[in-house]
């Protein structure tokens, strides 16, 4: 959903695309004839790229040839990630997550966007998902949230994170990463069934997503089978025996 992003970081990730494919120099004019600006934007753009993106360098020669220089293990993965992040959109789209109740008041004064803004922005993600047919908005009023069919919700946000963060689950999340990460090593085991790593790092975000999803009163409305049953009720149990879960967890989350 990049179409969300800020006309300057969409200009910035064409650039970045347009001389990662290229691999050879081209002139500042070529990229501003491009994408349709001035000599003056494409120098500032790349200057942000510089400064923001670590793991590139824009190299400019006296006579205005343009240059990408990456090392090769740095993919357009890690672009895209990185835009992820400098990106207001996706920082209020991930903040909804754990703080979907508060006032549009409360969200201006965290990101130091005015209302005006706030409503754009949110205009834009509103509208990314009724392009794809997604039973999903975000609302304004009375306090901001996000609304829908929980499991695409769910989905999204997992999706989300796995995008941005992949293998980092337990460094971005701290205590809580640790804590569900454990978490679910130990129900694996008592189910005496093996997880490879992969599968391990899919549900602890699943997990993370669904626990910030019930903890302002949303639920999936689904019918178990007697199996499904069995295991809701083994976490249940597990959860109500694991203090450190709780306390890391749980503790940490409504502080």
């Amino acid at each position: 959903m990049l179409e969300v992003i800020s006309p300057a970081l969409k200009r910035q990730l064409r650039i970045i695309q347009y001389l990662y494919k290229k691999k050879e120099p081209c002139r500042t004019k070529e990229l501003a004839e491009l994408l349709e600006v001035s000599e003056k934007t494409i120098r500032a753009d790349m200057n942000h790229i510089d400064e923001n993106f670590t793991l590139l360098n824009i190299e400019v020669s006296s006579n205005s040839q343009v240059k990408l220089n990456c090392s090769d293990y740095v993919g357009i993965e890690y672009v895209y990630r990185k835009i992820m992040d400098l990106s207001l959109e996706f920082k209020i789209f991930e903040y909804l997550l754990s703080n979907s109740d508060r006032s549009i008041g409360e969200y201006l004064k965290k990101f130091f966007v005015s209302e005006s803004m706030f409503r754009r922005i949110i205009q834009k993600w509103n509208k990314a998902f009724a392009k794809r047919g997604l039973p999903v908005t975000i609302d304004i009023s009375p306090v901001v949230t996000v609304q829908g069919n929980e499991m695409i919700v769910r989905q999204l946000y997992y999706r989300y994170f796995i995008e941005k963060y992949e293998g980092d689950f337990q460094n971005e999340f701290w205590k809580k990463g640790n804590s569900i990460w454990e978490f679910i090593t130990r129900v694996w085991s008592i189910l005496e069934m093996d997880i490879s790593y992969s599968t391990h790092l899919k549900l602890s975000y699943w997990v993370f997503v669904s626990i910030q999803r019930v903890r302002k009163g949303y639920f999936v409305e689904k019918e178990y089978t007697e199996t499904g049953k069995k295991i809701a009720q083994l976490l249940c149990d597990e959860i109500s025996k694991d203090i450190v879960f709780i306390e890391q967890f749980m503790g940490s989350s409504q502080s």
